[in-house]
């Protein structure tokens, strides 16, 4: 993510709802506020499809680096997304196709 981009949706499929956690360890950064916010929505009531989205505040004017951490409580399962933000770019860095 960028300074010009500062949201990402993720499409989760689980069996039933999951836990978020962020981990900034990795970061070297130390702030009051969260670098990021995320929120979770279910594609339907009946449906095992997720949106985890992912924001950064406009407040946020550093670069880091943080996992996304998304564990399910009942199979004990983790998955770790991790995460860039650089502010000290406008945009994202796309790569050349050959």
């Amino acid at each position: 993510m960028t300074r010009g981009k500062r949201q990402e949706q993720i499409h989760v499929f689980s069996s039933s709802d999951f836990q978020v956690q962020i981990d900034y360890s990795d970061s070297s950064i130390s702030s009051d506020e969260p670098l990021m916010k995320y929120r979770v929505t279910r594609e339907d009531a009946n449906s095992n499809d997720y949106n985890l989205t992912v924001i950064v505040p406009q407040t946020v004017e550093s670069s880091f680096t943080a996992k996304i951490v998304l564990s399910h409580p009942f199979t004990k399962v983790r998955r770790v997304l991790p995460v860039q933000f650089n502010f000290e770019l406008e945009q994202p860095v796309t790569s050349a196709k050959p």
